[in-house]
């Protein structure tokens, strides 16, 4: 009988210490998956910040453009490290512009929409804003 219960006792436990494991096994993928997820969603970020500082650039490029020549309409790019920028100087009326902005870092995406009021004697922005996509 003391047979018995030490064998009862041993599968007991065995079977404690692979419940124990796989628990332990679990959490481990757990927390590798939440640790992935992270390092993700912290290089998107990162990503999108650059594009937005690159759609920043592109717009003083532009506006530059338009200080050089009052007259100017017209696209123009720039390729900065990682990403690169677009932009378009479109003339609506008389001194008021519209320049509409993309920055690009890998597969994140920044857009600008600048709205231009004066040219002369010093350029006047009537509104500087981050759109979710350029209107037709």
């Amino acid at each position: 009988m003391k047979r018995n219960r030490d064998k009862q006792k041993g599968y007991s436990t065995l079977i404690s210490v692979i419940i124990v494991s796989a628990i332990t096994f679990s959490l481990t993928l757990s927390l590798l998956a939440i640790g992935t997820a992270s390092n993700k969603l912290m290089i998107t970020r990162e990503r999108s910040q650059l594009a937005k500082t690159l759609a920043n650039t592109c717009a003083e490029q532009a506006l530059f453009a338009i200080r050089r020549d009052t007259n100017f309409g017209g696209d123009g790019a720039l390729v900065i490290g990682q990403g690169s920028c677009t932009y378009s100087v479109i003339k609506v009326i008389s001194e008021e512009r519209e320049i509409l902005v993309s920055g690009t870092v890998a597969t994140v995406t920044r857009k600008l929409k600048i709205s231009v009021e004066k040219i002369n004697p010093v350029i006047q922005i009537s509104s500087w804003q981050e759109v979710a996509d350029f209107p037709n």
